[in-house]
């Protein structure tokens, strides 16, 4: 965990080392669990809930617009150098986006001018140029054995002998030549990481980006992003009687529960929720206590409104369980 102390953030894991907000520092590992508290700096990470993620990181960069640049100035950042030092906030409608700086290259001492970003490039230096009949002298301690005058002399161009040009990989003379396609001075690769809290350290960014993508898709409490092919329950009740009823999302209904009945009796069973109509279904049974014959006991349903049911009880026998249960669409 991390322990807070003004705006530094001292995260276990690395004996103590305060680290303050938006430090970037180099670890030899690209593992977020070797680096808790920071972010990778290698990426050009973009997060659409950055704000809610990594609040302190946010509100630090959002303090600090010297650090900002506009999506079109980081992609061209990226176009010219292939990384940009710095960051891009808000660029999503809901104000609430964090894109990350993308270190690639060599990293300078920041002058007077703060940050900024150049390209490869070689020292200038002083060259020699040469044409024939040229009357400038070139100082040469070895060309006597080569125009016939002694050591030291100074001789015109004139009188020196033609060169003869060769052709060939620079490779050849030194291996230095053609070991990278740009100027790289002699290196040592590290991981560039950002330090993005200043308060206990969260759940690293892989588990943050595994935690993300596992809800991508999935439905939220108003389950407003469930499929219109789905249907799921939305309003259900049992109550003590042992009655119930469940609702669903298109409306369609089911209920159900129980009543006691005797021979000839019609018994007005009152539902728990009305349907739109009578077209939905009813089934009624005997619930049977003891054993005996389940075909002696006869029940009809000689009536259904939206709201109620009609059951005649035809048995030859008294103090019959009847059970029952009803499906259809439901009324609004």
């Amino acid at each position: 965990m991390s322990i807070i102390k003004g705006k530094t953030n001292i995260v276990a894991g690395f004996g103590g080392t305060k680290r303050p907000l938006g430090e970037v520092y180099f670890s030899q590992s690209s593992l977020a669990s070797d680096n808790p508290g920071a972010l990778p700096g290698w990426t050009g990470e973009y997060y659409e809930n950055g704000k809610t993620l990594f609040p302190d990181l946010y509100n630090f960069v959002k303090a600090h617009s010297e650090l900002q640049v506009t999506k079109a100035e980081y992609d061209s950042a990226i176009t010219s150098y292939g990384e940009c030092p710095k960051y891009v906030v808000d660029e999503n409608t809901a104000q609430t986006s964090l894109r990350l700086p993308k270190y690639a290259n060599y990293i300078k001492m920041a002058g007077t001018e703060g940050i900024t970003q150049k390209g490869a490039g070689l020292p200038d230096h002083d060259h020699i140029t040469h044409g024939k009949g040229s009357t400038s002298g070139v100082y040469l301690s070895n060309i006597g054995s080569l125009c016939g005058r002694s050591g030291g002399e100074t001789v015109s161009h004139a009188d020196a002998p033609a060169a003869t040009m060769r052709t060939g990989d620079a490779s050849e003379s030194n291996p230095i030549y053609g070991a990278s396609d740009t100027v790289q001075p002699a290196h040592t690769t590290l991981y560039p990481w950002i330090s993005a809290y200043t308060s206990a350290v969260p759940a690293s960014t892989a588990q943050a980006a595994e935690f993300t993508g596992a809800l991508s898709g999935k439905a939220n409490t108003d389950l407003s992003n469930v499929l219109a092919n789905i249907d799921y329950v939305v309003e259900s009740q049992v109550n003590s009687d042992g009655s119930w009823y469940r609702k669903y999302k298109s409306g369609w209904l089911e209920q159900g529960g129980g009543f006691g009945s005797n021979d000839g009796v019609d018994t007005i069973v009152t539902l728990l929720k009305p349907y739109t109509d009578t077209t939905y279904s009813i089934m009624v049974g005997q619930m049977i206590g003891t054993s005996g014959d389940p075909t002696y006991w006869n029940f009809a349903v000689i009536n259904k409104t939206t709201s109620t049911v009609t059951i005649h009880n035809a048995t030859n026998g008294a103090g019959n369980i009847c059970q029952w249960e009803a499906k259809g669409m439901g009324a609004n």
